[in-house]
Parts: C-alpha cells; structure tokens; sequence
C-alpha cells in the first residue's frame, strides 16, 4: 500500500507523460507559434469531426476511469477557429469552440486567431482535468488557457480566460492554482510588465477565484508565454534509514 504522497508523486509522473507542447519563435515582431506535425488521427475518430478539420493534437487522458481522447483540431489556415474535442470508447462525447468561451469580463476577447500550443493534465481531489493554452496567431501576446473537467458521463468547461503572456501555475499538493496575466502596462509588449495574480480553488466542478493581488515586481513575460502551465509538483518524500 502506498502512502498518500507517494501515490499522488505516481499519479504525477503519470500525467507527466501525458502533456505537449509547440515552441514559441521570438523576433522583432513579437513571438509566433512553431507548430509541431500535425497527427493523424484514426478514420473512425476522423469522420465524427468537421470535413476540414485539422488536427493539432490527439491524445489519451484519464478525467474519467475509463479513459477518453482529446483532439484540439482547426478549421482555418495557419491553424486557427481552434476547437476541443472528447471523446468516450470511440464516440464523440463533447466539442468545445474556442470562440465560444469569450468572456466580456476577460482582458483580451477570445476569438478565432488563437493557435494551440500547449497541454497538461493535472490532478484534482477526485480524478484530475485537461487544461488547454493557445496563443494569438501575430505577435504570440495573447494567451488563452482553457480547462475541461468530467461531468458525470460527459465533460464541462471549469475554467476559461484569455489573458496577455498568461500563466497558470497549478499545484499537484493542494489542487489550488494561481493565475499570473500580464497587466499591459509595459513600455513595450515584451518588456517587463506588472502581473495581477488571481488565486483559483476548485468549487462544485470549476476553478474559481478566491482573490486577487498584484506581483511586488515586473517580470519578464517571456518564460511566463514559453510556459502558460506549469506544475508545481509536491516534494519527493524523504527515505531515512536508521543503522544498528
């Protein structure tokens, strides 16, 4: 039998094998989305989607016990409209539109230029949940981080935000999250920027905010869109022997 940190450090290691991302080009323009080979997907997943959907990623994760498969795929060129889809033993369970997720109250609208980089699958007190980050397809500024949760048999949106060279840092040990979004009060698009910090809890199936507070110094936004998920794992778990 192993102990509660040991088996979240192998659940963890688990997801670890489970995540994927694009990289970003800098330039004197901004930054832009190097997209990796598109997959191909199986005909019968395929033919449930869109004739001219493009996929971007396709991959088996565990929200549920069953297992399902998620494929972010495209409907324009330069893969962007991007959109999320679940599927459960084969079938299409849920398909989400990015653009639908636009929220007035955000600080960048979400619409259909974003192009998917980057995923995670991260645990939560009862299973774990897929989060999702896209980039705005021009000077790569804008960042969309989405995450999806099971729902009973099918699957919800628990948390969505389109933000500037945004990152959510999300914690393995408490299942808390802070999200770090650059304020827009730079010199520059990518000079160091004032980041408002949103403290995030999980509450009935989604990710809310508990508080707000601003970061006491600027900070570089490029490690922050380099990295738009990271997982702060909890510490390994001491071994002390004790000799005769």
């Amino acid at each position: 039998m192993f102990h509660r940190s040991s088996s979240i450090g192998l659940f963890i290691l688990s997801l670890s094998l489970g995540s994927i991302a694009q990289t970003l080009e800098y330039s004197p323009l901004g930054a832009a989305v190097k997209p990796g080979e598109h997959p191909h997907l199986p005909t019968s997943l395929q033919s449930q989607l869109p004739k001219d959907a493009v996929p971007q990623l396709d991959a088996k994760t565990h929200m549920n016990v069953s297992g399902e498969e998620v494929v972010v795929y495209s409907l324009e060129e330069h893969d962007m409209d991007s959109h999320i889809a679940v599927f459960r033993e084969g079938k299409l369970s849920n398909d989400f539109s990015l653009t639908a997720l636009s929220n007035p109250k955000d600080p960048v609208e979400i619409d259909d230029r974003y192009v998917f980089f980057s995923f995670l699958e991260v645990p939560t007190q009862t299973s774990s949940a897929v989060v999702f980050s896209f980039h705005n397809y021009g000077d790569g500024a804008g960042t969309v981080l989405v995450v999806i949760a099971p729902s009973g048999e099918m699957y919800k949106v628990a948390f969505s935000f389109g933000g500037q060279q945004t990152q959510l840092k999300y914690s393995a040990k408490t299942y808390t999250a802070e999200l770090w979004d650059a304020s827009g009060e730079g010199g520059c698009v990518w000079c160091e920027q004032p980041y408002d910090v949103s403290r995030l809890q999980w509450k009935y199936g989604k990710l809310v905010t508990v508080s707000k507070f601003r970061a006491r110094h600027k900070l570089a936004p490029s490690p922050m869109s380099d990295r738009p998920i990271l997982l702060i794992k909890p510490p390994s778990p001491h071994v002390f022997s004790v000799q005769h």
